[in-house]
């Protein structure tokens, strides 16, 4: 099974003062979601331990008038460097120059508090129940019993799911719908049945997935061997004993010990899916800004800047998924420079959101651009 794991960092002089609170705080947080922190986190304290890149690690910098282990500041300015997201909490704000490293100074801090802070470290690990979604590949006469019971686990857990059965409407056009929500979910789980892959549909979906760069977590029924071609997957061999009665025909389901395992691998490939997803935008938008002799700076938060002869001409939200209102609304609230734009994967997204998108162009002050489309815009403000 995959180890990925929600890794929390608390650097900074006072990182010792509030770790019980914190840890606490964000262990009830994911019991609340159905994860359990000894399992599926992991608590980082100081700089001598690396976290793991490849997911999404949070870190938390405990300002104070002490002065910061060198361990701790190498560390603090890795993840700036890296752009992960890092937030900097003090006694209070009326001195947080003065208990802050001079690389936190341009970033806003906030003042302690358990239950904010404990929120913003799940939302930088895209934990909030809206944001975690998964699709559910698989071929009806094969794998239906498997399919309805992942579906209702992770409902149980907070995902959102797509099973074409009970996520499609009546009446709608359903290659359409499917390729709409391929665009903005995290992660596939491809149950690969004997004969899966010879399903065009099953086929299909698979190849969308590697498009746009989603995991894919893969189970193998026990009379079957890996499809080949479905090397990038991240493989789980089902074995007889972890089917209920050793029965994995088409209403087959899994063991309660089984299916928790699966659930974890699925909470350990979106951390990965996720991370690599967003370096593909970043790296999108480093080779459209470097066409036009600008640069990219970025920002610890997650945003990116882009800059002409040192100077800040547009600041870029990397978004994965599919943005809506709602992200607009967000980010237009807490922008912090004009003009402020969001770039996604446009890949799959039907042209009636698209015109929508384009609709919510004209009503705010944020605006939304497909990754193809950045080098035109950017082309137009350097």
């Amino acid at each position: 099974m995959a180890n990925n794991c929600y890794e929390l960092v608390l650097l900074g002089p006072d990182k010792d003062t509030h770790k019980t609170e914190i840890e606490s705080r964000v262990a009830d947080l994911f019991n609340k979601i159905g994860l359990d922190f000894e399992v599926d986190g992991k608590l980082i304290i100081g700089g001598k331990t690396e976290p793991d890149w490849s997911g999404f690690p949070v870190a938390v910098w405990f300002g104070g008038t002490n002065a910061a282990d060198p361990v701790d500041a190498a560390l603090m300015r890795e993840f700036l460097d890296k752009g992960f997201t890092l937030f900097p909490v003090v006694a209070s704000l009326a001195n947080y120059s003065k208990l802050v490293p001079v690389e936190l100074k341009a970033i806003n801090g906030q003042e302690w508090d358990v239950a904010k802070t404990s929120a913003d470290v799940m939302k930088g690990f895209r934990l909030a129940r809206a944001l975690r979604q998964v699709f559910i590949s698989y071929k009806r006469s094969e794998g239906a019993g498997l399919a309805h019971q992942l579906f209702h686990e992770l409902n149980e857990k907070g995902f959102r799911v797509f099973l074409d059965t009970a996520s499609v409407d009546a009446g709608t056009d359903f290659q359409k719908a499917l390729w709409s929500r391929m665009a903005d979910v995290d992660l596939v789980v491809l149950l690969d049945t004997k004969t899966a892959l010879d399903s065009t549909w099953v086929h299909q979906e698979l190849n969308r997935a590697h498009d746009l760069g989603l995991g894919v977590v893969q189970l193998i029924w026990p009379d079957h061997k890996q499809t080949p071609g479905t090397e990038l997957s991240f493989p789980i061999a089902l074995k007889p004993a972890d089917f209920v009665d050793a029965r994995f025909d088409k209403s087959g389901t899994l063991q309660p010990n089984t299916i928790r395992e699966i659930i974890r691998s699925i909470e350990s490939e979106r951390i990965r899916s996720l991370s690599a997803r967003r370096t593909r935008l970043v790296e999108g938008l480093l080779e459209h800004v470097n066409s036009k002799g600008a640069t990219v700076c970025v920002h610890p938060m997650e945003n990116v800047e882009v800059l002409k002869d040192n100077k800040k001409i547009v600041e870029v939200v990397p978004f994965v998924g599919v943005p809506d209102s709602l992200a607009l609304y967000q980010n237009e609230l807490g922008k912090a420079y004009e003009p402020t734009i969001i770039v996604y994967n446009g890949l799959g997204v039907d042209e009636e959101w698209s015109e929508h998108l384009r609709w919510l162009n004209k009503k705010g002050t944020v605006t939304i651009h497909q990754i193809d489309d950045f080098g035109s815009y950017i082309g137009g403000i350097v």
